[in-house]
């Protein structure tokens, strides 16, 4: 809670430094993504925040993934993998694994605004495959491509 406080007072600290996106000299809806960075030292017994960061999202996407790929059941694991999202928001892998799972859910939009976001963090090795995903008809066809590249 003190981080999301200490954020949000950040966040209002910038209040008039926005401007509009414009398209045409029109204002148009924008999104923009903000990183923040925050050092911590340590929470008391001699471990690294981040550790224990690490540590829990690594918890949430072995159950994502439990969900997903045992259970098939693509809604609860994308629950998880959302959590897991909150404490690792660059972690590309977990972002082309939430995207399959957005995919399998009919959300294709937010399938590819997941692997779109993992070139604009620097890509993937091999990531050639990422552009054509959101092309494809279908689960069965984004699991073959994915499994078929070495």
């Amino acid at each position: 809670p003190e981080i999301d406080t200490e954020i949000l007072r950040i966040l209002r600290s910038t209040g008039g430094m926005w401007k509009p996106g414009l398209n045409n000299g029109d204002p148009v809806a924008m999104e923009k993504e903000i990183s923040i960075a925050i050092k911590f030292n340590s929470i008391g017994d001699g471990t690294d925040y981040i550790e224990n960061f690490v540590d829990l999202a690594q918890r949430y996407v072995v159950k994502g993934n439990k969900k997903m790929f045992t259970q098939k059941n693509c809604k609860s694991a994308l629950k998880y993998y959302d959590y897991a999202m909150r404490y690792l928001p660059n972690d590309k892998s977990l972002l082309v694994t939430r995207g399959l799972c957005k995919y399998e859910l009919g959300d294709t939009k937010g399938a590819c605004r997941d692997w779109t976001r993992i070139k604009t963090l620097g890509g993937l090795d091999g990531d050639a495959y990422l552009d054509n995903l959101c092309e494809l008809k279908g689960f069965p066809e984004m699991i073959s491509t994915i499994q078929g590249v070495k």
